[in-house]
């Protein structure tokens, strides 16, 4: 078994997405909940990216020791892999060193490229679409904005490696595994294309592709939340209300804005064809720092749980991990298991239980990370 440890619950899902499209039993967990279960891979998904570093430090560590005590062949029979954003956001140097003090792993290799999405590494230099990082909208990130081009100068310390193409992801990983000290000792870390070449190498599988997505059905009803400040959305047919300034800034009550739009989201719900409610941050000017991205996420899951309590849609689709971690935290749904890979990254996902109820939710979630295409998504 691989178990992973994702520090986002879209890169978690994305990593389930890869899963299902080799046809392994995947299962992905949230709320910290670490299950029994015979799954060839189980995707633990954190939120550790939007905590102070010390708390990160913190969460991951007690989630390390709490998979280990679960698995007791981590390293041996079983493989802990640890899913990062391939953009170099997050508390990186904090988690590795809490998982390699808290499991059978000396030490770590870090591999964010993602050559698959022209995002890569060469001579330790980050780039995507061949501009460096600091270049990219990436620098001004609220929470980890890329002040820097070179993978070492980000992180000191912590052993990475260069990625220009995906045999180069595969070399890696393939001298990894062919290594019996090293695959019992270094803790590999980074983004999809690892943990691609990973599975393949590990099952003895040939490479694949998504299957193919006929769109969501058109008759179904949806909540499309658009949490990311790189959102891009299609036009659905359906409204769509952006956060009022006053709520943006946080000089208005949140009720301003979730009243009213609960009363549309109610009437669009009677409509026939495509229904429901499109919410999101809307074009304005980015405020930064932590506490302003941690405000605006709660606040659109909050508006989002209005609209849930009101009726629960045959479809949520939420673009942004961390919006989509808040929203998902405040539902009484604690495992989903994949039906469809949309494109990388995009993964369409069914609860298989409600813990207020024991019963499956009739509902379909989506996750997106924000700066991926949406794929055949829509009809």
């Amino acid at each position: 078994m691989i178990i992973v440890l994702a520090d986002d619950i879209t890169g978690a899902a994305e990593i389930a997405g890869i899963a299902h499209r080799y046809g392994l039993r995947a299962m992905l967990s949230l709320h910290g909940i670490i299950p029994h279960c015979d799954a060839d891979v189980l995707v633990v998904a954190s939120d550790t990216r939007s905590y102070t570093a010390e708390e990160a430090e913190q969460t991951t560590a007690g989630l390390t020791r709490r998979i280990c005590a679960a698995f007791p062949g981590i390293a041996a029979t079983h493989i802990l892999f640890h899913k990062t954003d391939s953009a170099l956001r997050g508390h990186v140097a904090e988690e590795l060193r809490a998982m390699t003090e808290n499991s059978p792993y000396a030490s770590a290799l870090y591999m964010p490229a993602n050559p698959s999405k022209r995002r890569t590494i060469r001579d330790g230099i980050y780039r995507i679409d061949g501009v460096p990082i600091t270049a990219t909208p990436f620098s001004s990130d609220p929470e980890f904005p890329a002040l820097t081009d070179n993978v070492s100068e980000r992180f000191p310390g912590i052993t990475t490696a260069d990625a220009v193409t995906t045999e180069d992801v595969e070399a890696i990983v393939s001298r990894h595994l062919s290594d019996a000290t090293r695959r019992s000792t270094v803790l590999l870390a980074g983004a999809a294309d690892l943990f691609t070449a990973l599975v393949e190498q590990t099952f003895s599988l040939p490479h694949a592709t998504p299957a193919p997505f006929a769109g969501l059905p058109r008759e179904a009803s949806m909540i499309v939340v658009r949490g990311s400040t790189l959102s891009r959305c299609a036009d659905l047919g359906i409204p769509v209300s952006d956060m009022p300034y006053g709520v943006f800034n946080a000089t208005s009550p949140l009720h301003e804005w979730t009243t009213p739009l609960a009363d549309i989201y109610r009437r669009q719900m009677q409509r026939r064809g495509r229904r429901g409610m499109v919410i999101a941050i809307g074009e304005k000017e980015l405020r930064k720092g932590r506490e302003v991205a941690v405000y605006l996420r709660e606040t659109m899951a909050e508006a989002c749980r209005t609209l849930l309590d009101t009726a629960l849609p045959d479809e949520l689709v939420i673009e942004g991990g961390a919006t989509a971690f808040a929203i998902l935290r405040r539902m009484p749904w604690h495992t989903l298991s994949v039906t469809d890979e949309i494109a990388p990254g995009v993964v369409r996902c069914k609860p298989l239980y409600s813990a207020s109820d024991n019963k499956q939710p009739d509902i379909h979630i989506t996750l997106k990370p924000g700066s991926y295409e949406w794929g055949n998504i829509w009809k």
